[in-house]
């Protein structure tokens, strides 16, 4: 279980406050609102390059907030899209050094490899790579480290479809291991996806449940410059019930 309460950060001009909000193992909560609305920040205070000036962040009982980077690398993995120093000459030893504190099964790391489309560049250097292998090796680490806690900041941003479609992918295999996955994105369609709960920033939460609840609050939507994900607006628009991923759409039709 991971929980926050009474969280209060500050950074830039930038403020947040958090009064509660929980989440279970095998879920990924989906983080939106506008650009400076201090979803970026949330996820830098879990992962402890900020101090918050007050609150807790906890995860299965341990208080994160005592820990320091080090310490919290054991119960986070953090994937921030900023991120682009590599240490190794491949991508395959690349997401060893990654795992150098953790067990490494060879079969498991072929398994993740695989999962992420990486088997034909794992030789390659990551700075030969396109982003979105760079940021598809980074998920693959994701999937191969014990930390229960995944932040994910922005991972979408740039990906080309076939990606989009593998962190998808990977968001389910997460949840299956079951780790609490945090995602900031501006893609409603994606968070729709992959999210079994959203918290909408601005300055505060303003907003935490699912996204069918979202869906049926459209003064949140608007004041948060939010849309609504294209199957909602569809099945809206033909007078259906409200789906909000392609396979509730799917499976609309098939009992039809």
């Amino acid at each position: 279980m991971f929980k926050i309460s009474n969280l209060l950060l500050t950074s830039n001009h930038t403020t947040l406050s958090i009064e509660f909000m929980e989440a279970s193992s095998s879920t990924c909560v989906g983080v939106l609102g506008r650009s400076g609305s201090g979803k970026t920040l949330l996820l830098e205070s879990i992962a402890g390059k900020i101090k918050p000036y007050g609150g807790k962040i906890i995860i299965k009982d341990q208080l994160l907030n005592e820990m320091s980077v080090s310490q919290r690398s054991h119960w986070v993995t953090s994937l921030f899209s900023s991120a682009n120093q590599f240490m190794t000459s491949s991508i395959e030893k690349e997401i060893k050094y990654g795992l150098s504190l953790h067990s490494l099964n060879e079969e498991r790391l072929s398994q993740v490899l695989k999962l992420c489309q990486l088997e034909h560049v794992r030789l390659l250097h990551p700075m030969d790579c396109s982003s979105a292998v760079q940021k598809r090796m980074l998920m693959a680490i994701a999937c191969l480290r014990d930390a229960p806690l995944v932040l994910m900041d922005h991972l979408d941003a740039g990906l080309d479809h076939t990606s989009t479609h593998i962190l998808i992918n990977v968001v389910d295999f997460l949840k299956n291991q079951g780790k609490t996955i945090i995602m900031v994105s501006h893609d409603m369609d994606l968070i729709a996806q992959c999210c079994d709960q959203v918290l909408v920033c601005d300055s505060k939460a303003s907003f935490v449940g699912s996204m069918k609840s979202l869906c049926d609050h459209q003064s949140i939507l608007d004041a948060h410059g939010l849309q609504l994900p294209v199957v909602t607006q569809m099945s809206q628009a033909l007078e259906l019930p409200l789906c909000t991923t392609p396979q509730e759409w799917n499976d609309l039709w098939i009992k039809e």
